[in-house]
């Protein structure tokens, strides 16, 4: 790679790690206390259960594609 490459992709990293930042869950529940939610903790439950959900389609559909494929 050639110098300004490196320096672009160093920025990109930069731009990055601020963006991810400001998705925290943490500032989801602050929000929520901000606008006077009365559980601003209760979309933490959900969130855990909806990933854990799409976690186990996943990889049930990948073992289901693995398969059909081996045979």
């Amino acid at each position: 790679m050639t110098q300004a490459g490196l320096k672009a992709m160093e920025e990109l990293r930069k731009l990055d790690d601020e963006q991810r930042q400001g998705r925290l869950p943490i500032n989801i529940i602050a929000y929520r206390s901000q606008y006077g939610s009365v559980n601003p903790a209760a979309i933490v439950g959900p969130g855990i259960a909806a990933t854990a959900v799409s976690t186990i389609v996943a990889v049930v559909y990948c073992k289901m594609v693995d398969g059909k494929r081996r045979v």
